[in-house]
């Protein structure tokens, strides 16, 4: 599945991700491909994803999550990169 971070300044862009974890404002959000389309309210915490054996990490201001057709679009204040 492919992972797009937008920010105001930063537009990020994954091709291979396998795994992607959020930090909602109801706890942790994992998702997977082929996963349902969802509107994800995040609160600041980590976003972490996975490529292959690869994991990444994130730390993330508040912001949304849109899961469509195998896109997790996250929209966020601000990463730390």
């Amino acid at each position: 599945m492919k992972l797009e971070i937008i920010t105001p300044n930063i537009h990020l862009h994954y091709d291979n991700v396998h795994y992607v974890s959020l930090p909602s404002i109801q706890g942790e959000c994992g998702i997977l491909p082929q996963h349902v389309h969802a509107a994800i309210a995040l609160q600041k915490g980590v976003l972490q994803y996975k490529e292959g054996d690869t994991t990444t990490s994130y730390p993330i201001s508040d912001g949304v999550a849109i899961v469509k057709e195998n896109v997790v679009r996250v929209l966020t204040e601000s990463i730390a990169l």
